[in-house]
């Protein structure tokens, strides 16, 4: 007489995959959001500090020029990184800096608009001379009205 051993079988049955898989996708339906909305914040941040570093740059150099310069001349002097001024951008923004050397007092503009708005962020900012920063919702690619932000 022969006896049979039946081993134990071991593994997962479909109905546990099913139910890890439905806890992983309603994590993930949680987390993703959070997760992107966070990014632009991080880039929304990120922008408003390369404008006040613009800020300070335009003012270093009307000290040593006697006028303000636009992007290429900060990143020519050095007193910019060049990957302000790269089409690109950073962190999801372009970012632009103007002079007006023909006015009485000289007079710059510098702004800072997402590459993809609702992904990269959802404010433009912009500072002039006075040093003052503002944001505006950006809707479809165009700014709206200018408000100063702390």
């Amino acid at each position: 007489m022969q006896k049979t051993v039946k081993k134990a079988q071991k593994g997962f049955t479909l109905i546990e995959l099913l139910i890890v898989i439905a806890v992983i996708a309603i994590l993930a339906a949680i987390a993703i959001p959070n997760l992107l909305s966070s990014r632009k914040a991080a880039n929304e941040s990120s922008a408003i500090s390369s404008v006040r570093t613009l800020v300070s740059a335009e003012e270093t150099y009307r000290s040593r020029y006697g006028t303000y310069g636009d992007l290429t001349d900060l990143v020519d002097k050095k007193l910019v990184d060049g990957t302000l001024a790269a089409a690109a951008g950073k962190s999801g923004f372009t970012f632009t800096a103007t002079a007006d050397a023909t006015s009485p007092a000289s007079k710059y503009e510098i702004t800072a608009d997402p590459v993809t708005a609702g992904t990269t962020g959802d404010r433009s900012f912009k500072a002039n001379e006075t040093g003052v920063l503002q944001a505006a919702p950006n809707e479809s690619g165009t700014a709206g009205s200018f408000t100063p932000i702390q």
